[in-house]
């Protein structure tokens, strides 16, 4: 008789299987129940014999366990390996359109190419995430998961950069494109160091795994020289007691010999089956854990429809267990009613012998939350061939949809961004007619009622606040790099509360505890108002009914003991905390909040990137963003941003007092609007000065280099045709060296225009003083006086 134990699928011993044959009738003729006593000795020495042979045995059964588990830690790895490999080459296609446009000139080919390699990207890292999170020990992932997770910041800034390529390149400001192109290559070279580094990683761990494969390798060695060792012992043992029993062996040798080779051939024939017994569950064994340890959700079902398969998968995505289904009907139970009747069909096919690939559809789980899979049903058949049920194979792309929808809502932003800063501009000109105009009626009516002179202040007020609004608006819109400025953060917060309250809406009350004392920071104040604005519109969200929305500001200081132990510079921090009563976020979803793309809502309801932006923005401006949230209770941000002290607040210089001005000399008023043009050249003739008028830049250049010697221009920014206002600026800087240059324009005083270059990758900005519209003639005076004009 030959036991072997049973196994399951999981590997767990349930019983015990016997393999037999009837030697009775083989058994030496003439032998009792009582051998002699010198065979207890042979009998020993058998017993010394069968043990050395279950230790072979033990020894060949390592050695394949060992070889099988080093096949499957190479491949495991060479997979993982390659998995990153496709990502980088995905990162280098990202990267191509916008160094490729320079040669296909096709912009909408590049533009498509690169929104189809960047949705390609970031398949590829949700599989390596999820491969990382499901397969690999958390104290490496965690290691790899922060490369990744910088990569993926990287491919952002890239892609940004990529796009802003494409559309100097669709702009014909080729020089311009080409210089945002180093950048983004630039970036492009952060994403491969960091892929590169994971790469490493990943080679380190595969070698560490073969290293520890080969020491035990060599413990099996050792184990075989012990068997070795004993076999040498039983030979030697057999040899001496075969010298004193070689008598009595010699009669019944022939008889022995021939039980011997029966014996032999029963054994062989009994040892066959056995292997053949255990190849056949050893296999079934493996596609069992194969079917349960996949990495996509496996199911199937009987001819009934009854679940008879649930693999670990199917059970993690939908939240059920395999207890929980087993048996139970899938299509009535588990699927949403809108899908029932297609599901049922791609189920009854696959009964019919007729297999359905790529089948999607949505799926709710046991919390109620909406799952997109791509489903292939196939036939299941016993050992004869007949169909008995169906196995379906699906692959979660809930991931993949979000992140397609994040960059159609990134698009939609984009283009939203374009579409916000030419109305700001436009709204900002008409402002100025009004502004002047109202200014005109002030200063050059004949007589002013009270009345009237309350009508004209309420008129100014709105103006003001317009135009407030019109700086807010182009504060969102920007896409430009922006240069850094010194402001006072309790103000421009206590300034921005009017557009948070609308943004909040009525049901949301808003309360500020903003510090009375200037906070002054180094950064750019419409950033410091977008991340406000994202946790203001994310608390909302967490608020449906009503609520109360806190922002507060005050200044810390951070010691060198405590920086060490967050990881930051000592010194002096702006502490904005905006904090909600809202639902508040669940412990296990909490570390995950600052990823991008990540988000708990459904498809179409949010991008995943707003507490993304605001996590970065923190780190870039030198600071930390902290969340704390506890459900049923609210949720708070604190960001810290280093303060500044030796530097100049960005703010208006004090109004000059109205009074008669004395302007002497030549100004030349150059404006596309024929409006704001002719209230411009009104105040400017006010103050005392002569005008005449350019209706663009090329009939400026054409009225200096005719007519008589200007002592000012004063030009807008931007105007149509080649010419606008940096550049004919700069030509009246190499042309008219005693001319001064004032310039004006509608966008946000705070925004840092971005330098123009020519074809030849000439700077076209200069150092030039820049008024804001909509301006009063006392602001006018203030810039004329800046760039040396006497008044």
């Amino acid at each position: 008789m030959n036991p072997k134990d049973s196994h399951d699928s999981n590997k767990q011993t349930v019983g015990m299987f016997d393999v037999g044959q009837d030697i009775t009738e083989q058994r030496p003729p003439g032998e009792g129940t009582e051998p002699p006593k010198w065979h207890r000795l042979y009998f020993a020495l058998a017993g010394f014999d069968v043990l050395t042979v279950c230790l072979g045995l033990f020894l060949t059964v390592n050695l394949l366990a060992l070889f099988n588990q080093s096949v499957s830690i190479n491949q495991e790895w060479t997979a993982r390996f390659a998995l990153y490999s496709d990502i980088s080459r995905q990162a280098q296609r990202v990267n191509a359109p916008g160094n490729d446009i320079f040669y296909s000139k096709d912009v909408s080919l590049e533009s498509a190419l690169l929104a189809e390699d960047m949705a390609a990207y970031q398949l590829l890292s949700v599989r390596a995430r999820e491969d990382l999170e499901t397969n690999v020990e958390p104290a490496l992932a965690g290691s790899i998961l922060q490369d990744l997770k910088d990569v993926d910041l990287s491919m952002a800034e890239m892609v940004a950069d990529a796009r802003q390529v494409l559309e100097l390149f669709e702009l014909d400001r080729r020089a311009e494109a080409a210089g945002q192109m180093a950048i983004m290559d630039h970036k492009y070279a952060k994403v491969t160091h960091s892929l590169d580094a994971i790469n490493a990683k990943v080679l380190e761990v595969q070698s560490n795994h073969f290293a520890a494969q080969f020491l035990q390798a060599k413990r099996v060695e050792r184990y075989g020289y012990g068997i070795a060792g004993l076999v040498v012992f039983m030979v030697l043992g057999v040899a001496a007691y075969g010298h004193k029993v070689q008598g009595a062996l010699a009669k019944a040798f022939a008889e022995s010999q021939r039980f011997r080779y029966e014996l032999e051939a029963a054994n062989a024939e009994a040892t066959e089956s056995v292997r053949i017994a255990k190849a056949a569950l050893v296999r079934s064994d493996d596609l069992a854990a194969l079917i349960d340890t996949a990495n996509a959700p496996i199911f199937g079902i009987d001819s009934n429809g009854l679940i008879n398969e649930w693999n670990q998968k199917a059970a993690r995505i939908t939240g059920f267990a395999k207890i929980d289904v087993m048996g139970h009907p899938l299509v009535d139970q588990f699927i949403t009613e809108g899908f029932k009747s297609s599901v049922r069909e791609v189920l009854d096919k696959a009964l019919q012998g007729e297999q359905t690939a790529n089948y999607e559809f949505p799926l709710y789980t046991k919390d109620s939350a909406r799952v997109d899979l791509m489903l292939n049903a196939s036939s299941r058949r016993d050992a004869e061939g007949n169909i008995v049920g169906v196995f379906g194979v699906g692959q979660d792309i809930t991931a993949f949809r979000k992140q397609e929808y994040a960059l159609a809502q990134a698009q939609k932003m984009e283009a939203i961004g374009h579409l916000t800063g030419g109305i700001a501009h436009d709204f900002n000109n008409l402002l100025s007619v009004i502004s002047g105009n109202l200014e005109f009626i002030r200063t050059d009516a004949e007589f002013v009622t009270p009345d009237i002179e309350e009508l004209v202040n309420e008129a100014e007020s709105a103006v003001q606040d317009g135009a407030d609004l019109t700086r807010r608006l182009l504060s969102f819109a920007r896409k430009t790099p922006v240069r850094e400025r010194t402001i006072n953060a309790s103000h421009a917060i206590r300034d921005f509360s009017k557009l948070l309250k609308r943004s909040i809406g009525t049901h949301i009350e808003l309360q500020l505890e903003i510090a009375s004392a200037p906070i002054l920071v180094k950064l750019e104040s419409g950033l410091l108002e977008n991340s406000i604005l994202n946790l203001a519109l994310n608390a909302k969200e967490a608020m449906p009914n009503n609520g109360v929305l806190r922002v507060a500001t005050e200044k810390i200081s951070v010691s060198v003991a405590s920086a060490a132990h967050i990881g930051m510079q000592p010194g002096d921090y702006l502490k904005v905390v905006v904090s909600d009563n809202g639902a508040g976020i669940p412990e296990d979803v909490l570390p995950q909040v600052f990823d991008p793309f990540f988000t708990t809502k459904n498809l179409g309801d949010g991008t995943g990137l707003g507490l993304a932006m605001v996590y970065r923005f923190a780190n870039q401006a030198g600071g930390r963003c902290d969340i704390s949230s506890e459900v049923g209770l609210g949720t708070s941000v604190t960001l810290l941003i280093p303060t500044v002290t030796s530097e100049v607040m960005t703010t208006p210089g004090e109004s000059v007092a109205e009074t008669d001005f004395h302007g002497q000399g030549l100004v030349l008023v150059v404006d596309d609007d024929d409006r704001v043009r002719r209230v411009s050249l009104r105040m400017v003739k006010q103050l005392g000065f002569d005008v005449i008028e350019a209706r663009d830049g090329t009939h400026a250049m054409e009225v200096l280099a005719e007519g008589d010697p200007v002592d000012v221009v004063f030009s807008d920014l931007l105007m149509p045709g080649p010419i606008g206002g940096f550049e004919l600026a700069d030509w009246v800087g190499e042309n008219f060296e005693s001319t001064a240059v004032l310039l004006t324009t509608g966008f946000s005083k705070e925004q840092d225009l971005a330098p123009s270059e020519n074809e030849e990758g000439s700077n076209l900005t200069g150092d030039y003083e820049v008024l804001r519209k909509p301006y009063k003639r006392t602001e006018l005076v203030e810039a004329l006086r800046r760039i040396g004009v006497e008044l």
